[in-house]
């Protein structure tokens, strides 16, 4: 174990410009609230569904799909560097939260929301209109009963008004009632999922939502995970990882220098990450 440890100290000490005073860009945004966190305590989803597990569903799609996410409190005031914002359940928002909402959509920027979200103020006051509350026209649809049904937890009734119907619910009773709807308001996107989804299902629906938003998918996915973050040597470091106990075959996404063993990589050549190992890329040295 001391062996171990010391190969990983030596390792880090040698490539500590790959972390030191790095810089991320990322261009999605995963909102998250301390209010809605207690409040979906008092009024859980389901009781074996916390507001922790919807987040982490959301995050853990985004993760396997490599579309790299910043965490923001929902209080956050800037938006303005994201192409896509992510709302898991955003239970308690209050009419200001509304208003930019409403106001990035319209400027040309997309969201993603998950059911429940809008649906109460920040008082944990629910609102008595049609739900989600103040955005009927932005989402181009409307809601006013939820229930559960056999194949999932929760689900809510969606009525579209101007939005695309991408899936309807299952069912005898609710198929004539939408499950996840787009709509185009202003120059943006709004994409809802009013149930509970399978994560292949939401891992589909948020790719098309990046797309829509202009932000590209990665060709490569899990159990193979890239990072990339902007070194202050001005190296891009792309940070492939392999978390699997077979080895892959990848087409590396970028052209660079394996800062671990001197190898030079190119897209188009495939290369190999062993077993639960990684490569750390450079795509442009130092000086360069």
């Amino acid at each position: 174990t001391y062996a171990e440890i010391r190969q990983i100290g030596e390792d880090f000490r040698r490539i500590a410009e790959a972390a030191d005073d790095s810089l991320k860009q990322n261009r999605i945004a995963l909102i998250v609230s301390p209010e809605a966190l207690h409040a979906l305590r008092w009024f859980p989803t389901a009781q074996d569904l916390s507001y922790n597990d919807v987040v982490s569903q959301f995050h853990q799609a985004l993760y396997e799909l490599n579309l790299e996410c910043d965490i923001l409190y929902d209080r956050e005031k800037d938006w303005r560097d994201y192409e896509l914002l992510i709302f898991p359940e955003l239970y308690c928002a209050p009419e200001s939260m509304i208003r930019r909402v409403r106001d990035y959509v319209e400027q040309g920027g997309s969201v993603f929301a998950g059911f429940r979200s809008f649906f109460a103020d920040e008082n944990c006051a629910i609102r008595d209109s049609r739900q989600p509350y103040g955005l009927n026209d932005v989402f181009g649809m409307h809601y006013s009963h939820f229930t559960k049904d056999k194949t999932s937890c929760f689900i809510e009734l969606l009525e579209p008004d101007t939005a695309e119907v991408i899936k309807r619910h299952a069912g005898r009773y609710w198929s004539s009632y939408a499950a996840v709807t787009r709509n185009r308001f202003g120059n943006g996107h709004a994409w809802y999922v009013g149930k509970t989804a399978d994560a292949a299902a939401l891992k589909a629906h948020i790719s098309a939502a990046c797309i829509d938003a202009g932000i590209s998918l990665p060709d490569l996915s899990w159990p193979v995970i890239c990072r990339n973050n902007l070194g202050a040597d001005g190296c891009t470091y792309c940070f492939l990882l392999n978390y699997s106990d077979g080895s892959v075959q990848i087409d590396p996404p970028v052209c660079g220098t394996d800062i671990l063993t001197g190898e030079l990589l190119t897209k188009g050549s495939p290369a190999e990450i062993k077993a639960w190992d990684l490569r750390i890329v450079c795509s442009q040295g130092p000086g360069q």
